[in-house]
């Protein structure tokens, strides 16, 4: 005679805590490995978008002096959009132009540490 054979069917489909705790671990090793290179891209974006702003901020300087003779300085972002028409956002720099003479100097600062700066002659860094 055949005997029959009974196969539990029941199946757990649940996670145990060890599992859940391998997965946290995995997750927390990968975005500690991840987070610091997405940060540095976000801080070159940034200061690229700090150059083209004080581009804009040198030719508008330029346009300026042709009509009114001489460079205006603007000690804020806010002075710089008034005095030279422009719509510069200033969400993450402050943007400040200081005149020397027939020179001037556009600055690109965070926290009033200076991040990025331009001359007339259009030469742009950020230290």
């Amino acid at each position: 005679m055949c005997s029959s054979i009974k196969f539990n069917t029941t199946s757990k489909s649940a996670f145990t805590a060890l599992e859940l705790i391998i997965v946290v671990v995995i997750i927390s090793i990968l975005t500690t490995l991840v987070l610091p290179g997405f940060q540095k891209t976000i801080k070159r974006s940034r200061e690229k978008l700090a150059i083209s702003n004080l581009r804009i901020i040198a030719s508008a300087q330029k346009l300026y002096r042709v009509r009114y003779g001489s460079y205006t300085d603007c000690s804020d972002s806010d002075a710089i959009n008034e005095d030279l028409t422009l719509d510069i956002e200033s969400k993450y720099f402050d943007y400040s132009v200081e005149i020397n003479g027939n020179n001037f100097t556009a600055y690109a600062e965070k926290d009033g540490v200076t991040q990025c700066t331009i001359d007339q002659e259009g030469n742009a860094s950020c230290p």
